[in-house]
């Protein structure tokens, strides 16, 4: 009963905001554009592939960590989106479920390479000036809940703070590990972080909850298929992404100049290549038809063509800056193996 009266606070703060401010539509929904997850892809990607290889392959990575984490915490709670219980107040409508806002996640993410060399006081006040922003916009939108918003800015300020933590403590130890160990730790975090979800999500049929009762159904089970289709893509781009960012160093070690004309070289030829390559693997097997089957063959298709993906735009597309000649290459000399790499 608590959670249902959050929710229908929720809907009445929308319409609240939503006939106060009449003309913020258009600039609530750029807002919103802004901070979905294909756009700070396309932000880190440049930066990853045009500017600074080694911030930019921290930045994808700590991307497709959130995104994997807060799928698979969105599709366990499985919270409605205010739109659930009054569609008259909808302006952006949503497939899955709400809580924790990716979008918030993604929006402090997008604050990160713009505060390395200002005070902390300072970063903290862009962090929430920009959860703020995109907080109302979601709210405005019919899309989220205060709750939902909250839940998403301090996962994703935690997952922030632990990624920094990692990267202090253990950044070094891990660079210096051979390639093979490297590897299989890149394969198992995400499998690991899957095993979890998949027991999980089982444990929560098993007790039979199937949503709020207030809400329509099929709004429920077309945002549990999307939390699902959410879960396998986000963990498959982690794995892919990791495993390519640990070949390209070992084997690649590619260096953009960081020059301006050279990176919008860089970046229209890593999204030409990353355009074909999703137009191709989207031939096999269209989103609806996973809808409508479900089947392990189309979930495991899903799969590899999302860790395809993730492989292209962390290995194949700068090993292709280094075939062109559009960025240097500097392979690192494989680390002495001795009792150290196992400290």
């Amino acid at each position: 009963m608590g959670i249902e009266m959050f929710l229908e606070n929720g809907v009445s703060l929308t319409r609240f905001f939503q006939e106060s401010f009449l003309n913020l539509h258009s600039l609530m929904r750029i807002i919103n554009a802004a901070t979905e997850p294909e756009g700070a892809l396309l932000i880190f990607l440049i930066i990853y592939w045009g500017f600074n290889r080694d911030k930019g392959s921290r930045y994808l990575y700590l991307w497709g960590l959130t995104v994997a984490i807060f799928s698979i915490i969105q599709h366990i709670l499985q919270f409605p989106a205010p739109f659930w219980f009054d569609s008259s107040i909808v302006f952006e409508e949503t497939g899955s479920f709400a809580a924790p806002n990716l979008n918030i996640a993604i929006a402090t993410l997008l604050v990160i390479p713009f505060t390395r060399k200002i005070r902390p006081d300072l970063v903290l006040i862009a962090y929430g000036s920009v959860a703020l922003l995109a907080g109302l916009s979601q709210i405005y939108l019919g899309i989220a809940s205060i709750i939902d918003i909250s839940l998403g800015f301090i996962l994703g300020i935690s997952l922030i703070g632990l990624w920094n933590a990692w990267h202090k403590r253990f950044g070094r130890i891990f660079a210096n590990r051979i390639l093979g160990q490297r590897f299989w730790i890149a394969i198992a975090f995400p499998l690991i972080l899957g095993s979890l979800y998949f027991v999980l999500i089982n444990l929560v049929k098993n007790l039979g909850y199937t949503g709020l009762t207030q809400v329509d159904q099929n709004l429920y089970w077309r945002a549990w298929q999307t939390g699902f289709i959410n879960t396998i893509t986000g963990l498959s781009l982690l794995l892919g992404i990791g495993t390519g960012i640990t070949f390209e160093t070992a084997r690649i070690g590619f260096r953009p100049t960081g020059e301006l004309f050279t990176a919008t070289i860089n970046g229209a030829i890593g999204f030409a290549v990353l355009s074909g390559v999703i137009y191709f693997v989207r031939q096999f097997i269209p989103l609806s038809t996973i809808y409508e089957t479900g089947s392990v063959l189309d979930l495991t298709l899903v799969a590899l063509k999302c860790s395809l993906v993730g492989l292209v735009i962390a290995y194949f597309v700068p090993m292709i800056f280094t075939l062109l000649g559009t960025a240097p290459s500097e392979i690192p000399e494989n680390p002495e193996i001795s009792l150290n790499n196992f400290a």
